[in-house]
Parts: C-alpha cells; structure tokens; sequence
C-alpha cells in the first residue's frame, strides 16, 4: 500500500506522517490559504497582495520536511481565503495576481504542484456555473492561465530590484525562450526594465498583459487582450512587440497587473545560460 498525505494545514504534521509510515509514503500533502477566516476584517485586497511572507515560511517549511525525507511534496489544497472565499477580494482582479505570485512562489521552492480548491458558485472558484446555466472563468482563472504559459520551461535565478515598491518577478526558460512575468501590485504604472541575455543571443520578442479596468473588477478581466470563452477556449488578440537594445528592454505594467515577456535567444551550448538579472 502507498500513501500520500497528511493533507492537513498544518506543516508539523508532515514531519509526522513520514515518521509514521516511512518508505510507504509517495507523497507529502499540505493546505494553503493565503488569508484567515472572510469574518476577520482584516482580509482585504491589500492583505492579499502584500509581499507573501506567510506562504514564504509555510512552503519552505514543508518543503524542507519534504526534501529531508526525500518525498515530493503537492499543495493539495488552497486558494485566497478559505470557507469559499471572501467577497470583496476572492471573486475580485485582485486574486488573478494573487494566484500568478502564489504558483510561482511554490514552484520556485521545489513544490511539485498546486491544487486550487473550487467548484459550484464558491467566491473564490476559478470556473463557475452550471451545464445548464453554462460557465465562466472568474478573474482568478485568468491568472492561471498566464502562470501556464511557463508549462515546460525550467525556473531560473531571478533578482528584482523594485525599490520597495510591492513588485515580484519570476523568470524562466525553454530551448529557446527567456520568459519573464513581471507582477505590478502598485496603484501606479511601473517602468521595469529587464536585463536580457547579449544582445547576440536574443532578437525580438513579445508581451502579454494580464489586465482589468480595477484591482476590484470581477469582470472585464483580459489575457493578451483576449477573454476565455464559455466553452473554455482562449486565443491571445494582441501582442506587443519587445525589441533588446545593449542587453536590455524595458515595459511598463500599468496599476495592478501582470506582463509576461517571451524573447527569442539563440542559446550557444558550450557556454552556460544566463541568468536574468
């Protein structure tokens, strides 16, 4: 028999578990809220979207426990706010953002993979609806759909100088692709500029922008200026174009959104990757 557990939110208890029933164990389970019950006032957009020192602490535990056993650890469960969600933040822009920063956070601290709790009409369900109504994809789903973009590619060491602006960014790379989402949670505009890989091993490449009309809309949510359909298909409508001029290129994320940048690079296997800075 194989087990995979404990599936709890607890993290003590993973460290337990692997003491319990050792070598029988194929994986290591835990749930993530980002935020504590919807009652407490305190659970606001600007909780959500403040720096994750919490999920920091929570999934560096686990995965520690889960490296010392030599077990892949999954967060099974987790979401904005848990009991379905809080309204005024769960079902808003705001948890899209959210969702991008929380997959790459678990990915980046050697997680294996992420479930989003959701179904029926919960607050905080990235698809909602019925086969009789038909369904939507809430703000959230959209978030998910830019982090998949990455599917494939392998994380890279990504060092953000933001100035203390509430800023995040995460890079990657496939054989030939330097990706780099860029997360703006500042009622402002940003100017960001990337340093790329030389100038000859990159040509031009293009950008998508996770955006809506407020950080509180529920609709009008875009990916590449393009919306999910209620049968689940999306195609991007617009790119922009990217050009690296002397090793680098700057974007500019509007008020609370997200920009992933793709740029073609020619990669020379004798030498090593870069990394972005």
């Amino acid at each position: 028999m194989q087990v995979a557990g404990p599936d709890t939110s607890n993290p003590q208890w993973i460290a337990r578990l692997g003491e319990d029933v050792g070598h029988r164990v194929v994986l290591q389970t835990s749930h993530f809220y980002a935020e504590r019950p919807p009652t407490d006032p305190r659970m606001t957009i600007d909780y959500l979207l403040s720096p994750g020192e919490r999920l920091q602490t929570c999934v560096l535990l686990v995965v520690a426990l889960s490296q010392k056993s030599g077990v892949p650890y999954r967060i099974s469960e987790g979401n904005t706010c848990y009991a379905a969600g809080k309204a005024g933040a769960s079902d808003k822009f705001a948890s899209a953002l959210w969702v991008v920063d929380f997959m790459f956070a678990v990915a980046q601290a050697g997680a294996t993979g992420v479930n989003l709790h959701g179904g029926g009409n919960g607050l905080y369900t990235p698809i909602a609806g019925s086969s009789h109504e038909g369904y939507t994809a809430r703000p959230i789903y959209y978030g998910e759909l830019m982090a998949r973009q990455l599917l494939g590619s392998a994380l890279v060491r990504t060092e953000v100088n933001a100035d203390g602006m509430n800023v995040a960014a995460c890079a990657a790379r496939a054989l030939d692709e330097l990706q780099v989402v860029v997360l703006n949670r500042e009622r402002e505009p940003i100017s960001c500029r990337m340093i790329a890989p030389a100038p000859d091993r990159a040509a031009n490449g293009e950008v998508w922008r996770l955006e809506a009309p407020s950080v509180e809309s529920k609709t009008g949510v875009t990916l590449a200026e393009a919306n999910v359909s209620s049968e689940g298909i999306f195609h991007a409508a617009a790119t922009e174009q990217v050009r690296i001029r002397e090793g680098s290129a700057t974007v500019k994320p509007g008020p609370y959104s997200a920009v992933l940048i793709a740029v073609a690079v020619k990669v020379n296997k004798t030498q090593p990757y870069p990394h972005p800075q």
